[in-house]
């Protein structure tokens, strides 16, 4: 085959996602056939599990909260539950569940700067938010006034909005103030009906069917939908133990991207995020959210990378419900858990906003890190990012090869995934 038939579509710049990174896309034209697709990582090496070597473990939380701006708190306690397992420390209830407050108000807040700023556009196929109509757009803002009083709740509880103050290994350095937060999140409840309506305005516009196999990957509990201290589980069939996961999951290097890649299995590309969770996690959502389901007659489980914006807004939902619940128990009588340092090794997995996260870290005797490997959401997604594109892209070129079309296309379906690129960052070559 002459590769005079091919036609390469590359994208250096895609707007409306966190970071920098771009696609590449190679067709046969003459045979109509994706040859190849790569979503390439091209920031800078952050080199974060370098600058955590030799720390004290009472310090990493601190530091590793630093890697995004959006999910800090979701790195800050991911850290935190491994290194107490590093340290042999159990913390009581009232810490973990404080701690699952956290973060699904970091979820809240994350998901709505993605289904109200980021998508937004591509559900309405307008350039900007402020093509949309006067309607969707009042629902938008109202929206994004959640959002705001979720970053205030958390502003309260950790000392800080972005990057979590008092987070470290047995639970927190003070005891926040729990009454504030408590009439914040009754504020939100209030306000929430507005992402029912929102949803249905999504699903209106949702245009765009993308059935194909993949692999759903995330926390789960029997009993409730959760963000830490469940399971991995994978397609809603199989479970594992989460200190385990490094044992599922293999991660490479590419020699195109500043970003590892990980797949299930060493061969299978996955997906991690609200609809993975929402996917393996839909029988124990609240009764509502089940109801608005029905009455939307969405699918669910789903196999359509589209519908991740609105397993987002289905997520904030079951959040907020969760939260109104969950806080009316809790009472924070002990802050933090004493510990000794010794020598150890512990895996940490929570639920970050945009999917599966985990930490894991060996310690000396002196509590001092001695390595670190941290697996963020977005390094899992690439794959199955390159998969969705090369499907999207083979179903588009059977009717027609329109460049323009295929490159809008293969944008939509990268933000869709709300790929943290500053996350993803963490390789080190030697040469």
């Amino acid at each position: 085959m002459s590769r005079l038939s091919n036609v390469v579509i590359r994208e250096h710049l895609i707007p409306r996602i966190e970071g920098h990174a771009e696609f590449y896309v190679e067709i046969d034209s003459r045979n109509k056939r994706v040859l190849n697709v790569e979503f390439r990582i091209i920031e800078g090496m952050r080199l974060f599990e370098v600058a955590i070597l030799n720390r004290r473990v009472d310090e990493v939380p601190l530091i590793v909260s630093r890697i995004c701006g959006i999910c800090g708190h979701a790195h800050a306690i991911c850290s935190a539950i491994a290194l107490e397992n590093a340290m042999g420390v159990e913390v009581h209830d009232d810490i973990n569940l404080l701690r699952e407050i956290i973060l699904a108000l970091n979820t809240i807040e994350s998901n709505l700067l993605h289904v109200t700023i980021l998508t937004a556009p591509d559900m309405f196929e307008v350039q900007t938010i402020n093509e949309i109509s006067p309607k969707v757009k009042k629902l938008l803002i109202e929206c994004f006034k959640i959002r705001e009083l979720a970053g205030k709740v958390l502003g309260i509880i950790c000392g800080d909005r972005i990057h979590p103050r008092n987070v470290v290994p047995g639970g927190f350095t003070y005891i926040p103030s729990i009454e504030k937060a408590r009439y914040l999140i009754e504020a939100m409840y209030k306000k929430s009906h507005v992402l029912i309506e929102l949803l249905r305005s999504y699903k209106e516009k949702y245009l765009v069917k993308l059935d194909r196999v993949s692999h759903y990957v995330s926390l789960h509990r029997d009993d409730r939908y959760t963000l830490l201290n469940g399971d991995v589980v994978i397609d809603s069939r199989i479970k594992i133990p989460s200190n385990t996961i490094r044992g599922y999951i293999v991660e490479s290097i590419s020699k195109n991207s500043t970003s590892k890649t990980c797949l299930l299995y060493g061969t299978n590309p996955y997906m991690v995020g609200s609809l993975a969770r929402v996917n393996n996690n839909a029988y124990v959502l609240v009764n509502e959210i089940r109801e608005v389901i029905k009455d939307l007659g969405l699918k669910i489980p789903s196999t359509n990378p589209f519908m991740i914006p609105l397993a987002q807004i289905l997520e904030v939902l079951n959040l907020i419900y969760m939260l109104r619940d969950v806080c009316e128990d809790l009472k924070l009588r002990q802050h933090k858990v004493s510990y000794n340092m010794r020598k150890g090794v512990g895996i940490g997995v929570v639920e970050a906003p945009r999917g599966t996260l985990y930490h894991s870290y060996v310690c000396n005797d002196y509590g001092r890190v001695l390595s670190v490997d941290i697996v963020t959401p977005t390094v899992q997604n690439i794959a199955d990012i390159e998969s969705s594109i090369k499907i999207a892209v083979q179903n588009e070129i059977s009717k027609r090869i329109d460049l323009t079309r295929i490159k809008i296309l293969c944008e939509k379906i990268i933000r869709c995934y709300d790929p943290c690129i500053s996350c993803s960052v963490h390789v080190i070559r030697i040469r």
